[in-house]
């Protein structure tokens, strides 16, 4: 309490106390009104002057307010009596009313008549004053009281009795009642002695005592309240300048007691002196910022003008306990001031810390503080300079910091303030259930505060979402990036700066325990993950990574570095892992096209070694993934873990994938890799790319294959048509492979496919249109497979093949296949420069050249052009006839000879045979002709020169011309032929010598000649001929038609001409 306002307070006082004697004198005047009006009337018209005389004086000094006196009367010799006394404003409001007023003095006539009776009061006796109050007029009433005439004679003693007193402030006035008060002249001294009491609606009982000087100079007052009652019918009753000044304690419901003393300042225009102590005992408070009610309010103070002291303040609120004391030294701006304030088992709550200053309001959402706490608060103040002491004791508390929003519970310990430094003691919480230790030290709290916070936990702190949510934004999309869960234990944590202009410098140490990771840029979970993360300011470090994927063993290291003075940074995460499945989980891991590509690949089994990097930069959201995968040879696995592979574009299943490959943003590289589809081996070496729109691309540019066997598997694997060919042509054998392969794709679009391979196959068989067996050689195959179909080029190298039981060697030359047809030869080169090429090969010693066309259709149609040139008899004869044979010389030859797969009887074609320097009576047929001209083998051979022409129709071949010439005998043949079971019908002339003078005439008459003298005709087989000479066949023929008979009977006995020849074979 400021002591100038106590001052004032008290002056005001006085000055009440100069009104009520100016009330007391305005008594005294209306009785000193009486004047000697007694003499001239009789004693009731004494009565009424007395009355008029009052009036008159009265409203003389009261000239603002209205005042009536109902009735007036001397009291026989005893003094006056008026009754009915009335003091109202003009507009009619009661001030003041005394029902009963008795002035104890002379009353002698004479006396009123002629002199004051004021000298001659000797007591005065106010019974039943009621006081109107009303805080707008009071002053101007006060100010016409002090106006009223005073008098130097001294005051006569006064009493009020049964007195009351209406402060109007609402509409229900304050009532102080039963007040009796004595003012007591003390002899002659100019000193009254006031004492009184009273009640109130307040207060049970007011005792007021004291003395006062008449000129108001000195005074002194003391008093007690007995049972003071502060609740709401007293503030609903009061001013509504005083309620505003009291508004925090509307609610409050009080008893008490309160003893006080007031005196006149020592000195002229001193303070007043005062001293005031009390106490309040079974308080309750109703504050309207708290659910619950302050109770149990105990409280003793004392005060005076030195000093104030609140010894001791008490309260409960729930389940906390309060305690206040403090003192002040002094009442000015500069005076010393001290406070205690203890709290017990407080609960921090939104409640309380809504109802906190502004000042301590704002810092709360910084920690968020719950739960319950004990607090003791020091406070001492100099001047300006205040010295704050706090300790707070956490019994079950709990917060989170606002840079790192998670809650921590169950914190125990003590956290002290003192003088700009606060620092813990103890500090205990739980995260999640896992108990922590804090520790810190901080200077001047607030932005520019300095110091130190370690953090670390007893064990690992389940990672959750609330742990994830109270990182730093681009710590946490880092960690749900991650979709990491677990455990983290935090060995470390330590928050320190030393100047107030740097930055807070974080450094940290977490183990990872039982986690699992999936990062959203490449979703491959991982789990039973450790490791370590070290945080440096803004950097993180991963090392020690060690988890399982199934059966599958990772390890790694990562780390993340932030820009300089920017957001963001760049993430590095390096894994190796052993026995990796290739399981759908890693399939989801990949990017859509790389998905798909995986899809079309078919892939199971599992990766012996593993190798993942991947690196991302803030600045940039493609996400680069480096992947190196290695499968060991088969010697070292377990069974049941190597890799399978289908390809849906090439579905043939290649087991036992072993090698190594390196996959890089979209780009795979396969350094090795081997695989086995039954005896078949395959070595691939090559790169894949996967572009953003689903592109792909597979390019071997090294793809060998051992032992393939075009079988079922594989033609179902091959593109369609390319199947049809491969199948009609009836491939038997092995393939080895060698060369590159490139297939490019986009979804839903036809893969295409190039290739430049060379194959090598070792006695293999082969029906093109003709039957190839024991096939030896290499073909190199250059082409594309796209949606249009095949097409083809390629390169025969074959060493030896047998046609048709002959075999031909050194087959080399062009060839085209495609959809509907294979070229072989010039008819493969059309169109190109230099001139085409024909398939060229060695057969019996000779030069085969061939032309070839095949149509690969349902029925597969062919066509072949052939030569041959300087071929050696001699071999033909041992290497394709039966038993010992002497023949020589060379052969020349063409063919033109088409057909299909519906069988012989299809093939139509024509060609020629030139025999030249040849030997052959060795052969069945010539042996037969020789015998049958009794010509023996003399020095030269037989016949040494053949010119045949032919035709193919079906199995049948027709000779148009078949010539033999020798030195001695020439055999002319005509209207001939042969089938392929070698069934013989030929028919020849002779003629003696080589034909060779060609003399129209003559020739045409030897001819005819020697057809009409002997025609020889064979049957039977190649290998065992019939020959039968006819001679002069037309006289023959003559006799025939006149002896049936007798031709009858040389055919039953074996006539070559007349035997029946063998049904020819069809199909």
């Amino acid at each position: 309490m400021d002591a100038r306002n106590t001052s004032q307070s008290f002056g005001d006082a006085s000055a009440r106390l100069r009104r009520r004697g100016s009330w007391l004198l305005l008594v005294v005047i209306l009785v000193a009104g009486l004047g000697g009006g007694a003499a001239v009337f009789s004693l009731r018209r004494i009565d009424q002057e007395i009355q008029l005389r009052l009036s008159q004086q009265l409203s003389r000094h009261l000239e603002d307010f209205q005042v009536v006196i109902a009735n007036a009367r001397r009291l026989g010799g005893r003094g006056i009596e008026i009754r009915g006394l009335a003091i109202a404003s003009t507009e009619g409001e009661p001030l003041a009313e005394i029902d009963e007023l008795i002035v104890e003095c002379d009353v002698e006539i004479s006396q009123l008549l002629t002199r004051s009776i004021v000298p001659s009061i000797k007591r005065v006796v106010v019974r039943h004053l009621v006081l109107h109050c009303r805080p707008d007029e009071s002053k101007t009433i006060l100010e016409k009281l002090r106006s009223l005439p005073s008098t130097e004679s001294s005051l006569p003693a006064i009493r009020i009795e049964d007195a009351s007193l209406r402060v109007y402030g609402t509409d229900q006035p304050l009532l102080i009642q039963d007040l009796n008060f004595d003012v007591i002249p003390t002899g002659d001294m100019p000193e009254l002695t006031l004492q009184g009491s009273m009640s109130a609606d307040f207060a049970s009982q007011i005792v007021i005592a004291g003395k006062i000087h008449r000129d108001g100079t000195s005074w002194n007052l003391g008093g007690r309240v007995a049972d003071f009652d502060f609740s709401s019918r007293l503030t609903q009753r009061l001013p509504a300048d005083i309620r505003q000044v009291i508004a925090p304690l509307t609610g409050l419901q009080a008893n008490g007691t309160l003893e006080f003393k007031v005196g006149s300042p020592r000195e002229p225009g001193g303070d007043i002196q005062f001293s005031v102590s009390g106490n309040v005992v079974d308080g309750q408070l109703q504050d309207p910022r708290w659910s619950t009610p302050f109770t149990e309010i105990r409280a003793e103070f004392s005060g005076d003008n030195g000093h104030f002291e609140l010894h001791q303040l008490s309260a409960r609120n729930g389940a906390t306990t309060i305690f206040v004391a403090g003192n002040q030294q002094g009442w000015n701006s500069q005076a010393a001031r001290s406070g205690r304030l203890r709290l017990r088992d407080l609960t921090v709550d939104r409640e309380l810390l809504e109802a906190l200053p502004e000042q301590f309001r704002s810092l709360v959402p910084k920690f968020s503080p719950e739960g319950m706490v004990n607090i003791d608060l020091h406070l001492q103040m100099q001047g300006e300079e205040l010295h704050t002491t706090a300790v707070v004791e956490c019994v079950d508390a709990s917060f989170s910091y606002h840079k790192f929003p998670y809650r921590l519970t169950g914190c125990r310990g003590i956290v002290r303030y003192e003088n700009g430094v606060i620092q813990t003691r103890g500090l205990r919480a739980l995260a999640n259930g896992q108990p922590l230790t804090i520790a810190f030290e901080f200077v001047n709290p607030g932005i520019m505060s300095t110091g130190w916070c370690t953090v670390h936990a007893d064990g690992p702190i389940p990672l959750d979402d609330n742990l994830v949510m109270a990182l730093e934004p681009k710590s946490r999309a880092i960690v749900l990036s991650l979709n990491a869960q677990g455990g983290i234990w935090l060995k470390q944590l330590r928050v320190s700066r030393k100047d107030a202009a740097e930055k807070y410098l974080r450094t940290a140490v977490l183990v990872v325990q039982e986690g699992t990771i999936k990062y959203s840029k490449f979703p491959y979970p991982i789990t039973n993950v450790s490791g370590v993360l070290e945080l440096n300011d803004r950097d993180w470090t991963l090392s020690e990574l060690q988890g399982r994927h199934g059966n599958a063993y990772l390890a790694g290291q990562g780390q993340w570095v932030a820009h300089d003075k920017r957001p963001g940074g760049r993430l590095s995460l390096d894994l190796s892992a052993n026995d990796v499945p290739l399981d759908e989980e890693l399939q989801s891991a990949l990017r859509p096209q790389e998905q798909e590509v995986w899809s079309k690949l078919r892939l199971t089994g599992s990766v012996d070694q593993l190798d993942v990097g991947i690196r991302f930069d803030s600045d940039n959201p493609r996400v680069s993934v480096d992947v190196r995968a290695q499968k060991w040879p088969a010697d070292r696995n377990l069974d049941g873990r190597s890799i399978r592979i289908r390809p849906v574009w090439f579905p043939l299943a290649l087991n036992d994938l072993r090698g190594a490959v390196h996959y890089r943003d979209g780009k795979l590289i396969v350094q090795e890799v081997r695989a086995r589809h039954n005896e078949t081996e395959i070595l691939a070496t090559g790169e894949c790319r996967f572009g953003p729109r689903g592109q792909w691309l597979v390019d071997f540019k090294q793809l060998d294959a051992d032992r393939v066997v075009p079988n079922s598997d594989l033609i179902t694997a091959v593109p369609e048509k390319l199947a049809t060919a491969i199948t009609k042509m009836a491939f038997d054998g092995t393939v080895n492979l060698h060369g590159a392969l490139r297939m490019t794709g986009v979804t839903g679009v036809v893969p295409e496919s190039n290739w430049d391979v060379v194959m090598h196959t070792y006695d293999a068989n082969l029906n093109c249109g003709v039957q190839l067996n024991h096939i030896h050689g290499s073909v190199r195959l250059t082409g594309r497979h796209d949606k249009d179909g095949v097409q083809c080029s390629g390169e025969l190298d074959i060493d030896s093949l047998i046609y048709q039981d002959a075999q031909i060697t050194g087959l080399k030359g062009p060839f085209w296949i495609d959809d509907n047809r294979l070229l072989l030869g010039t008819w493969a080169e059309r169109g190109r420069k230099p001139e085409p090429r024909e398939m060229s090969a060695s057969v019996f010693g000779g030069k085969l050249l061939i032309d070839s066309e095949v149509w690969l259709r349902d029925e597969v149609n062919f066509g072949i052009k052939m030569s041959l040139a300087n071929s050696d008899l001699a071999r033909f004869s041992k290497e394709r006839l039966s038993g010992e044979h002497d023949l020589s010389g060379r052969v020349y030859a063409m063919l033109q000879l088409s057909g299909s797969n519906k069988g012989l009887y299809a093939l139509q074609g024509s060609g020629q045979v030139r025999l030249r320097n040849a030997d052959i009576y060795e052969l069945p047929v010539m042996v037969r002709l020789l015998k049958l001209l009794t010509i023996k083998p003399p020095d030269t051979t037989a016949f040494t020169t053949a010119d045949i022409d032919f035709r193919v129709r079906g199995e049948s071949i027709y000779f148009d011309t078949i010539d033999f010439k020798g030195d001695a005998i020439s055999l002319h043949g005509r209207n001939s032929w042969m089938n392929l079971d070698r069934e013989l019908n030929l028919r020849f002339y002779t003629r003696v010598g080589r034909s060779q003078i060609q003399l129209p005439l003559i020739t045409s008459l030897l001819d005819e000649a020697s057809r009409n003298i002997l025609e020889i005709e064979v049957g039977g087989t190649l290998e065992e001929p019939n020959v039968r000479a006819k001679g002069f066949p037309e006289i023959d023929e003559t006799l025939q038609q006149l002896f049936p008979e007798a031709a009858r009977a040389r055919q039953s006995d074996g006539n070559f001409l007349t035997r029946p020849f063998r049904t020819m074979r069809r199909r």
